[in-house]
């Protein structure tokens, strides 16, 4: 039975999905998740920023580059709400954006604390 830390870091992202799709290259796996880290919090504030303003055109292409960076590291429900915002971005839907902003918000915050987690477990 899994405690209720695993059973949150597996909402967040699968880990033995990434490992298995890079073939268990535990360099590559290190890399991703500290790239993710590394480049996610410019691109929110970008994607903060074009909420903000209401840029519905930034705002389709931010949420498509997050929706590819999570999904590629397996951070699925991150990626899911991310193709909800673009795909309501691209409808000029900000009632729907401004509904899940704060879901997309607490995904982020799970899968960096996750990721962040994880990679400090790598250290030891």
């Amino acid at each position: 039975m899994m405690n209720n830390e695993a059973k949150l870091i597996s909402v967040v992202w699968d880990k033995q999905l990434l490992l298995n799709r890079i073939m268990h290259n535990h360099e590559l796996f290190i890399t991703l998740l500290q790239v993710f880290l590394e480049d996610i919090p410019q691109l929110t504030y970008k994607l903060n920023e074009a909420f903000v303003s209401c840029d519905y055109s930034k705002i389709t292409n931010l949420a498509h580059d997050l929706k590819g960076t999570a999904y590629n590291v397996t951070a699925e429900p991150l990626g899911d709400i991310a193709m909800q915002i673009e795909a309501a971005s691209k409808r000029g839907d900000i009632d729907f954006i401004r509904k899940v902003w704060s879901e997309l918000n607490l995904q982020l915050e799970l899968t960096i604390a996750a990721f962040s987690e994880e990679l400090a477990k790598q250290s030891l």
